[in-house]
């Protein structure tokens, strides 16, 4: 009896153990998948004085970007700008390209970010660095990204470091496209379209915690276009640790945009003298600067009605 016991306790040490390595095995296989490295990238030069990249790539949040699916049409754009990453036709089994070009003055030394997924789009993030800044003309940049991550749509944005900065609002990304002026007002949103402004005393808490040297954050409500009724929505964001202020802009309303969500970090905000403005009677109108030293082109004024000003 006490050998059946014996043999029994032996087998269930063993069978534990087993158990033990396949799950550190799984957890290991895991680990692996996690880190493993599903895209490779490499700045390039988009001037070609016999074609314009404008002609044949999309245009989105002022980025022009094209998605290369298979070897052929690769060779094309390989002929054109030949700088860009070098890809086999064996790669394209198990990865796919993309290629994104800045040229105006808004998206100027932008650099790659980011890059994630959901179920149905690809996000890339390109943000604003410094060492971009030499050369000039390396405007591009060739992304070879694993199939994995190939999806319906394509989202390539403006980006920061961390987009994940506001904790009293809805996430602006889960807000509905038909949002409106009086859903708005009810989140208790700082509104500028109305004539004065709404919820003014969200803005003035705003501007008392800053003054104050207080995290601060607002959602502003803005006008993209008159014709359509399309709203614009500022997240804002101030970091007293950091003394820097955290914006994301929302134009994903409009039809006759072609921006979604952008994402921008800025040194200071001030309120500016508008005595000389054109405005009829500028002592009720109020305007806010953000000013980012380093990258003045995203330089953001916010400018609304108030007749408490």
């Amino acid at each position: 009896m006490k050998k059946v016991i014996f043999i029994l306790a032996v087998l269930i040490i063993i069978i534990m153990l087993i158990l033990q390595i396949n799950r550190i095995q799984k957890m290991q296989k895991n680990d692996n998948f996690e880190n493993e490295i599903l895209y490779d990238f490499k700045y390039f030069s988009p001037i070609n004085s016999e074609v314009y990249y404008g002609d044949t790539m999309k245009f989105h949040n002022s980025i022009y970007y094209e998605v290369i699916n298979d070897y052929k049409e690769y060779l094309l754009y390989k002929n054109n700008y030949q700088d860009i990453l070098d890809m086999s036709e064996k790669d394209f089994e198990t990865n796919f390209m993309i290629l994104t070009v800045t040229e105006n003055e808004s998206t100027k030394n932008l650099a790659f970010g980011s890059i994630n997924s959901d179920n149905n789009t690809l996000y890339i993030g390109l943000s604003k660095e410094n060492s971009i800044k030499e050369p000039d003309l390396d405007r591009g940049i060739s992304i070879k990204i694993d199939r994995a991550l190939l999806k319906e749509n394509v989202d390539i944005y403006i980006t920061i470091d961390d987009i994940d900065f506001m904790n009293n609002y809805e996430n602006i990304k889960n807000l509905s496209q038909n949002y409106t002026i009086e859903n708005a007002i009810a989140d208790r949103c700082f509104v500028i379209i109305t004539n004065p402004a709404s919820n003014i005393d969200v803005f003035d808490e705003f501007i008392d915690n800053i003054n104050n040297n207080k995290d601060a954050e607002i959602r502003i409500v803005s006008q993209l276009s008159t014709i359509e009724n399309s709203l614009l929505i500022y997240d804002i964001k101030y970091s007293n640790l950091n003394n820097k202020y955290y914006v994301c802009k929302d134009s994903s309303r409009s039809t006759m945009s072609s921006e979604s969500y952008n994402y921008f970090e800025f040194d200071s905000f001030e309120k500016e003298d508008l005595t000389d403005s054109i405005f009829r009677e500028p002592q009720k109108i109020s305007s806010y600067q953000f000013y980012n030293n380093e990258f003045p082109e995203t330089n953001i004024k916010i400018q609304f009605y108030n007749t408490e000003y």
